[in-house]
């Protein structure tokens, strides 16, 4: 049975308050981290440990914003609970919830880290080859959380996402004459979705068209989707939790101006040669959730590939595959079907075996 493994801690702190001077805490700091370590390896359920790990963390973040009222001397306490902190952050951070609020020492601690790991940084950005509205997105996203005042920031999970986006950063030439486009591909893989960051991608976009014709717009557009919408974007992290992705943002008001050039211009057409397979709609199908099943395409969203290659490809019957039927077949593959992609397959492997393993 599990405890409030804090209470011997808050009864130091009430003593502290009470005048009798910092009591020595060492023995029972030490107590709650065996404890802890113990209910790791315990019978206990990952979501019984969730609700553990998440109550003390929770808990020393009372008691650190109650210390923080303390103006007498408090040190030792104070680096006692900074260590109960870092180690339930680093040690049994997987059982805690990206919404939970830090403790106010560590976020502190945190945030003097930072500082000068940040110092570093900025020049490098500062004199890279970016746009200025760039720079100053990175700038003041750095800025909200490392100036004082921004308790309301720290997170458990906006504190993971400042590590990994500045981490990545790190690893960048900004020396590059290409930095613009690897700072791109950077955010849309770790899913940036800062509204700013969001206007200066359109603003640029926009730019980049306005002198186009309409056929040469059109062009620009799809290929633009096309570009975003291939690049591969990880699972893990999100700037803003609740707001939705920085690629499907895009996507959508990609889709809009596209949809917005050809309203105006109804005869401009871009004819599109599709490409022909010797599948059936059924067998393609078939292959494409296979394919997906897999993780072969970096897009979680199977409906967007069946319109793809609906869009861009014949079956060896059908010049125009609808995308209902493809979308229907790929739920419903019969025997005969599967048989024939397992035939196909097994070619496939002998080819392989021996081109690449012979005897």
């Amino acid at each position: 049975m599990f405890r409030d493994e804090l209470h011997s801690l808050g009864k130091v702190i009430d003593d502290l308050f009470a005048g009798t001077g910092e009591p020595d805490c060492t023995g029972t700091l030490e107590e709650i981290i065996l404890a802890w370590r113990q209910a790791t390896f315990s019978a206990a359920t990952n979501e019984c440990l969730k609700r553990y790990y998440s109550f003390h963390l929770e808990g020393i973040s009372i008691h650190s914003d109650t210390l923080s009222t303390f103006t007498g001397e408090h040190k030792a306490l104070e680096s006692g609970l900074l260590h109960l902190s870092e180690t339930l952050v680093n040690r049994y951070g997987a059982y805690l919830e990206d919404d939970l609020r830090l403790p106010s020492l560590y976020t502190h601690a945190w945030r003097q880290l930072r500082l000068k790991e940040i110092s570093a940084l900025r020049p490098a950005i500062l004199n890279a080859s970016l746009p200025a509205g760039l720079k100053d997105c990175i700038g003041s996203y750095f800025d909200a959380y490392l100036q004082p005042g921004q308790a309301c920031l720290y997170t458990l999970g906006a504190i993971r996402y400042f590590d990994k986006l500045t981490g990545e950063l790190e690893k960048l030439d900004f020396s590059s004459p290409d930095i613009e486009q690897q700072v791109d591909v950077l955010f849309l893989h770790l899913d940036f979705n800062h509204l700013h960051h969001l206007a200066l991608l359109q603003a640029r976009i926009s730019k980049n068209a306005e002198q186009m014709g309409q056929q040469e717009k059109l062009r620009y557009l799809l290929a633009e989707r096309c570009r975003f919408g291939g690049l591969p974007v990880q699972t893990r992290y999100r700037y803003q939790a609740d707001w939705p992705s920085l690629r499907s943002m895009l996507h959508n008001w990609l889709s809009e101006e596209i949809v917005r050039v050809r309203e105006q211009s109804p005869a401009c057409t871009t004819p599109i040669q599709k490409l022909g397979l010797n599948l059936s709609v059924a067998q393609l199908a078939c292959l494409l959730k296979l394919l997906y099943d897999e993780g072969i395409f970096c897009t979680e969203n199977f409906s967007d590939i069946l319109r793809f290659f609906s869009a861009y490809f014949r079956s060896k019957r059908q010049e125009n595959i609808s995308y209902g039927s493809l979308s229907k077949e790929s739920y419903s593959t019969g025997q005969v079907t599967a048989a024939v992609l397992r035939d196909k397959f097994a070619q496939m492997i002998k080819k392989i075996d021996r081109h690449f393993f012979p005897e």
